[in-house]
């Protein structure tokens, strides 16, 4: 009875997210709108807006994370705050992400950003097609899962590869104030990567590249989705106690109306021995993503059962 109780909350749920989306399509434009951008009286207002990374709200098409070809063996949950920030706009959010290695070779995950307050001038207001008259508001972001499979892992002349398949999910609201989608995505990309030694205090380092395909359901009134290639390059530097990760990485979509941003991102993360670390992530946008972006986090991290021996089983217990 259980079971079939959350199968009936997930299904109301559902119906209801679905409900809500097309009431919200259905709306009729206010006046300001109508007169601020033409509005024939005919076509769906949605039809006006461009659904791409430098015409929407800064969670809604962001640059996938660039991956640094592994599969990583904890298991590792993620909380942060967020704040996104250019002269028009300023953007407060959370942040969760769950990662999951399910076997030596691959790993689960998801993220989302559950929650976020934002407020725009009218100048980007416009720009994005938004409907919301003071440019201030509460959302809910997307739903991401992602599939982890190491294909090449620890050969002596080549490098470690790692694939990765991601679904967006549309579960993201607040259309009509252009920031989220409401329309469902897939991205996949190959990452390879090798560990080298270091010296000093510096224990490794690891460069890193990555390659992919990102596509998306967009409002187009002739072509339905947008196509890009994804790319990045980064290393990570490994020490005693933390370690830095700075990458660079971008999309180049089909349209070339705000889908080709190119992101560059830094992370410092705490490396000591305990369950819980901490994390500081900065971004700076340069083209079609002219925001920069500070994220303070909190890492649980934990061995996976999935990859323990016996005899590390028995310690546990002990």
């Amino acid at each position: 009875m259980i079971g079939k109780h959350w199968i009936f909350r997930i299904a109301v749920i559902l119906i209801c997210h679905h409900s809500i989306s097309l009431q919200a399509q259905r709306r009729i434009p206010p006046a300001w709108w109508i007169d601020k951008h033409n509005w024939d009286g005919v076509t769906p207002w949605y039809h006006y807006m461009t659904i791409s990374t430098g015409r929407l709200g800064p969670n809604a098409l962001p640059v996938p994370y660039v991956k640094d070809g592994r599969v990583h063996e904890n298991i590792e949950y993620e909380f942060g705050i967020q704040g996104y920030f250019n002269p028009h706009e300023t953007t407060l959010n959370m942040y969760n992400e769950l990662y999951v290695p399910i076997g030596k070779n691959i790993a689960v995950g998801s993220y989302i950003v559950p929650l976020e307050l934002f407020q725009t001038d009218t100048v980007l207001r416009d720009l994005r097609k938004s409907m919301d008259h003071d440019g201030r508001g509460v959302s809910g972001g997307d739903f991401y899962l992602s599939t982890y499979i190491q294909i090449l892992d620890d050969q002596p002349r080549l490098p470690d590869v790692l694939l990765s398949i991601n679904t967006k999910t549309a579960s993201g609201t607040d259309l009509d104030g252009a920031r989220f989608t409401e329309t469902p995505g897939y991205f996949f990309d190959l990452s390879f990567s090798k560990t080298l030694h270091g010296k000093g205090k510096l224990s490794a380092w690891r460069p890193y590249g990555m390659m992919g395909f990102y596509s998306w359901q967009t409002f187009h009134r002739t072509l339905y989705q947008n196509d890009a290639l994804t790319y990045g390059v980064g290393s990570t530097w490994l020490f005693p106690n933390f370690s830095l990760d700075v990458n660079t990485g971008g999309m180049r979509g089909y349209f070339d109306q705000g889908d080709r941003p190119i992101v560059s991102r830094l992370t410092l993360i705490a490396r000591k021995s305990k369950p819980v670390r901490y994390k500081i992530l900065y971004e700076k946008g340069w083209k079609d993503f002219d925001f920069n972006s500070i994220r303070f986090s909190v890492l649980l991290s934990f061995s996976s059962p999935m990859l323990m021996t016996p005899e590390e089983w028995k310690k546990r217990k002990l």
